[in-house]
Protein backbone atom coordinates (compact mmCIF):
# COMPACT_ATOMS: atom_id res chain seq x y z
CA UNK A 1 0.00 0.00 0.00
CA UNK A 2 2.64 2.47 1.05
CA UNK A 3 5.24 0.89 -1.19
CA UNK A 4 6.02 4.07 -3.11
CA UNK A 5 6.75 6.09 0.03
CA UNK A 6 8.73 3.30 1.67
CA UNK A 7 10.77 2.72 -1.49
CA UNK A 8 11.53 6.42 -1.66
CA UNK A 9 12.73 6.54 1.96
CA UNK A 10 14.78 3.35 1.55
CA UNK A 11 16.32 4.45 -1.74
CA UNK A 12 17.52 7.65 -0.11
CA UNK A 13 19.00 5.66 2.77
CA UNK A 14 20.70 3.08 0.58
CA UNK A 15 22.50 5.82 -1.30
CA UNK A 16 23.59 7.35 1.98
CA UNK A 17 27.02 6.36 3.24
CA UNK A 18 26.60 5.52 6.94
CA UNK A 19 24.55 2.40 7.83
CA UNK A 20 22.99 4.31 10.69
CA UNK A 21 20.92 6.28 8.16
CA UNK A 22 19.30 3.09 6.93
CA UNK A 23 18.46 2.02 10.48
CA UNK A 24 17.16 5.49 11.20
CA UNK A 25 14.91 5.37 8.13
CA UNK A 26 13.69 1.89 9.07
CA UNK A 27 12.78 3.12 12.57
CA UNK A 28 11.02 6.11 11.03
CA UNK A 29 8.99 3.84 8.76
CA UNK A 30 7.99 1.57 11.65
CA UNK A 31 6.97 4.50 13.81
CA UNK A 32 5.02 6.25 11.06
CA UNK A 33 3.59 3.19 9.33
CA UNK A 34 -0.05 4.26 9.64
CA UNK A 35 0.70 7.78 8.39
CA UNK A 36 2.64 6.41 5.39
CA UNK A 37 -0.26 4.06 4.57
CA UNK A 38 -2.78 6.90 4.89
CA UNK A 39 -0.67 9.08 2.59
CA UNK A 40 -0.47 6.29 0.01
CA UNK A 41 -4.27 5.88 0.13
CA UNK A 42 -4.73 9.64 -0.25
CA UNK A 43 -2.40 9.76 -3.25
CA UNK A 44 -4.24 6.86 -4.90
CA UNK A 45 -7.53 8.62 -4.29
CA UNK A 46 -6.29 11.93 -5.65
CA UNK A 47 -4.70 10.27 -8.72
CA UNK A 48 -8.05 8.65 -9.59
CA UNK A 49 -6.76 5.09 -9.14
CA UNK A 50 -10.10 3.90 -7.84
CA UNK A 51 -9.55 0.16 -8.22
CA UNK A 52 -6.20 0.21 -6.43
CA UNK A 53 -7.60 2.58 -3.79
CA UNK A 54 -10.48 0.21 -2.90
CA UNK A 55 -8.16 -2.82 -2.98
CA UNK A 56 -5.91 -1.08 -0.45
CA UNK A 57 -8.88 -0.07 1.71
CA UNK A 58 -10.10 -3.67 1.69
CA UNK A 59 -6.66 -4.99 2.64
CA UNK A 60 -6.27 -2.53 5.48
CA UNK A 61 -9.81 -3.13 6.77
CA UNK A 62 -9.45 -6.93 6.72
CA UNK A 63 -5.92 -7.06 8.11
CA UNK A 64 -7.07 -7.91 11.62
CA UNK A 65 -9.73 -10.41 10.57
CA UNK A 66 -9.13 -13.95 11.70
CA UNK A 67 -10.00 -17.08 9.81
CA UNK A 68 -11.42 -18.90 12.81
CA UNK A 69 -13.92 -17.83 15.41
CA UNK A 70 -12.33 -17.55 18.84
CA UNK A 71 -15.39 -16.46 20.83
CA UNK A 72 -19.07 -17.34 20.61
CA UNK A 73 -21.27 -15.98 23.36
CA UNK A 74 -19.37 -16.48 26.61
CA UNK A 75 -17.27 -19.38 25.30
CA UNK A 76 -13.68 -18.49 24.44
CA UNK A 77 -11.30 -20.89 22.74
CA UNK A 78 -11.79 -23.93 20.56
CA UNK A 79 -12.45 -26.42 23.37
CA UNK A 80 -14.89 -24.18 25.25
CA UNK A 81 -16.82 -23.47 22.04
CA UNK A 82 -17.12 -27.21 21.39
CA UNK A 83 -18.40 -27.77 24.93
CA UNK A 84 -20.85 -24.90 24.53
CA UNK A 85 -22.33 -26.41 21.33
CA UNK A 86 -22.37 -29.88 22.92
CA UNK A 87 -24.28 -28.62 25.94
CA UNK A 88 -26.63 -26.55 23.78
CA UNK A 89 -27.67 -29.42 21.52
CA UNK A 90 -27.79 -31.87 24.43
CA UNK A 91 -30.22 -29.59 26.24
CA UNK A 92 -32.16 -28.96 23.02
CA UNK A 93 -32.63 -32.65 22.24
CA UNK A 94 -33.43 -33.46 25.85
CA UNK A 95 -35.81 -30.54 26.38
CA UNK A 96 -38.85 -32.59 25.36
CA UNK A 97 -39.65 -35.78 27.25
CA UNK A 98 -38.94 -38.84 25.11
CA UNK A 99 -42.12 -40.81 25.60
CA UNK A 100 -43.07 -41.87 22.10
CA UNK A 101 -41.43 -39.02 20.15
CA UNK A 102 -38.46 -41.16 19.17
CA UNK A 103 -40.79 -43.77 17.65
CA UNK A 104 -42.65 -41.02 15.80
CA UNK A 105 -39.42 -39.70 14.24
CA UNK A 106 -38.27 -43.20 13.27
CA UNK A 107 -41.66 -43.96 11.69
CA UNK A 108 -41.72 -40.61 9.90
CA UNK A 109 -38.25 -41.29 8.49
CA UNK A 110 -39.25 -44.72 7.23
CA UNK A 111 -42.49 -43.45 5.65
CA UNK A 112 -40.85 -40.70 3.59
CA UNK A 113 -41.90 -41.13 -0.01
CA UNK A 114 -38.98 -39.82 -2.02
CA UNK A 115 -40.97 -39.63 -5.27
CA UNK A 116 -43.62 -37.27 -3.91
CA UNK A 117 -41.42 -35.49 -1.44
CA UNK A 118 -38.35 -33.31 -1.86
CA UNK A 119 -35.47 -35.11 -0.21
CA UNK A 120 -32.47 -33.23 1.14
CA UNK A 121 -29.58 -35.66 1.39
CA UNK A 122 -26.68 -35.48 3.80
CA UNK A 123 -24.42 -34.91 0.79
CA UNK A 124 -26.52 -31.91 -0.27
CA UNK A 125 -26.15 -30.39 3.18
CA UNK A 126 -22.42 -31.14 3.31
CA UNK A 127 -21.89 -29.57 -0.13
CA UNK A 128 -23.85 -26.46 0.92
CA UNK A 129 -21.77 -26.13 4.08
CA UNK A 130 -18.57 -26.67 2.10
CA UNK A 131 -19.59 -23.75 -0.15
CA UNK A 132 -19.89 -21.30 2.76
CA UNK A 133 -17.28 -18.57 3.03
CA UNK A 134 -15.36 -18.17 6.26
CA UNK A 135 -14.68 -14.93 8.14
CA UNK A 136 -18.12 -13.44 7.49
CA UNK A 137 -20.25 -11.70 10.09
CA UNK A 138 -23.06 -13.52 11.84
CA UNK A 139 -26.54 -13.52 10.41
CA UNK A 140 -29.68 -12.29 12.17
CA UNK A 141 -29.81 -15.57 14.11
CA UNK A 142 -26.31 -15.00 15.52
CA UNK A 143 -24.74 -18.01 13.81
CA UNK A 144 -21.50 -17.61 11.90
CA UNK A 145 -20.48 -19.78 8.97
CA UNK A 146 -17.46 -21.17 10.86
CA UNK A 147 -19.86 -22.90 13.24
CA UNK A 148 -21.08 -25.02 10.34
CA UNK A 149 -17.75 -25.31 8.50
CA UNK A 150 -15.95 -26.67 11.56
CA UNK A 151 -18.78 -28.99 12.60
CA UNK A 152 -18.82 -32.75 12.23
CA UNK A 153 -20.85 -34.88 9.84
CA UNK A 154 -23.45 -35.39 12.60
CA UNK A 155 -24.68 -31.85 12.05
CA UNK A 156 -25.15 -32.58 8.33
CA UNK A 157 -27.22 -35.65 9.24
CA UNK A 158 -29.42 -33.68 11.66
CA UNK A 159 -29.91 -30.82 9.20
CA UNK A 160 -30.77 -33.30 6.43
CA UNK A 161 -33.43 -34.91 8.60
CA UNK A 162 -34.74 -31.53 9.69
CA UNK A 163 -35.11 -30.16 6.16
CA UNK A 164 -36.52 -33.40 4.80
CA UNK A 165 -39.12 -33.99 7.49
CA UNK A 166 -40.28 -30.44 8.21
Amino acid sequence: MANQNVVLVFSICIKAEPPSSFKQALRYCKRHKEQIQANALASRYSNMQAKQFWNDVSKSANRKATTYVNKIGNAVGEENICHMWHDYFKSLYNSVPDSHDRDYVVNACSEVNKDVFDYISVTDVANAIHGLKAAKSAGPNGLVSESFINSSMKLCIHLSLFYTLY
